[in-house]
């Protein structure tokens, strides 16, 4: 699928197979987009990583081929602006707007759910990044305080810079869960 995403080249995974088509999941909004693209031409790669983010325990884990390789606290969205459950991925590692951001902000396909322009840029990506003034509360195991986006330390952020475009996330909530049955 040729295209780009905010400047960057358009990287989609593939959900489905069907007669020559592949089923796609896109990364604006609604979340959850998709669309069946033809497979002919198109380049495939695979990563063995997953993300997982846990809002409920304010915890984010990396696996690398299944097996959790990390595990770090992490600030999520509070009520208001909560960070958007569901199956995302990795869109693009894009350099940081300020300070406190951390070597590279990990952006993902999520959509915030209540807010529609983010400080003038047309839309509110949630992504993975450094504390942004939030060291103490994310040293102490995390909490629900920003604005969707996921906050790690920055040593912690780094650890996840291996991961390339593409890579799988999945954003739960386990209270939902264990709530529900």
């Amino acid at each position: 699928m040729e295209g780009d995403w905010w400047g960057y080249p358009l990287i989609v995974p593939i959900l489905d197979k069907q007669d020559g088509f592949w089923q796609v999941r896109l990364p604006w909004r609604p979340n959850g987009s998709t669309t069946w693209v033809k497979a002919e031409g198109l380049e495939i790669t695979t990563t063995p990583y997953l993300i997982e983010i846990v809002v409920s325990e304010f915890k984010v884990r990396l696996y690398d081929h299944n097996q959790l390789v990390l595990e770090v606290p992490a600030g999520v969205g509070s009520a208001p602006t909560p960070t958007p459950l569901g199956d995302y991925y990795v869109t693009m590692m894009a350099p940081p707007p300020g300070a406190g951001y951390g070597e590279q902000v990990i952006a993902l396909s999520a959509h915030s759910e209540t807010i529609m322009d983010w400080q003038g840029s047309g839309d509110a990506i949630t992504a993975i990044h450094g504390p942004v003034g939030s060291e103490t509360t994310i040293s102490a195991g995390g909490g629900a305080f920003t604005n969707g986006c996921v906050r790690l330390l920055i040593d912690d952020l780094n650890q996840f810079l291996v991961v390339p475009p593409g890579t799988p996330v999945t954003i739960i909530d386990k209270s939902a869960d264990q709530a529900g049955g």
